[in-house]
């Protein structure tokens, strides 16, 4: 039997972005995505237990920051919130909705299954 994370990154993938490359999991479940944004210190593999929880039901998509999980940092990255920001706004569409979530510094953002 397959651990959490080891069927989730079954779904992961990497992006090119301004920032350099950035890794990702994406489900691609049904229904509308749920984007998740982790804080510092951590990775997409925070998102975990909330992904598997959804399966089935939300296409889940769970981005790494600059050095963070696996997507490495660009010589000249921008640590700070802004420019984790910043990074993270090159790897995904404006969320719709975006609902801090209140016992971490993670974030959880609610966008259309079709950006556009």
């Amino acid at each position: 039997m397959l651990s959490t994370m080891e069927r989730l990154d079954k779904h992961r993938s990497q992006v090119d972005t301004r920032s350099g490359p950035a890794s990702y999991v994406d489900t691609g479940g049904p229904g509308r995505a749920v984007l998740f944004v982790h804080g510092g210190g951590t990775s997409s593999h925070l998102w975990r237990n909330v992904i598997d929880q959804l399966d089935g039901q939300r296409r889940c998509v769970a981005v790494d920051l600059p050095l963070h999980g696996r997507t490495p940092a660009a010589a000249d990255q921008d640590f700070s919130l802004p420019g984790l920001a910043r990074a993270r706004h090159t790897t995904t569409c404006r969320p719709r909705r975006c609902c801090p979530r209140s016992c971490s510094p993670a974030w959880a953002c609610t966008r259309a299954s079709h950006p556009g």
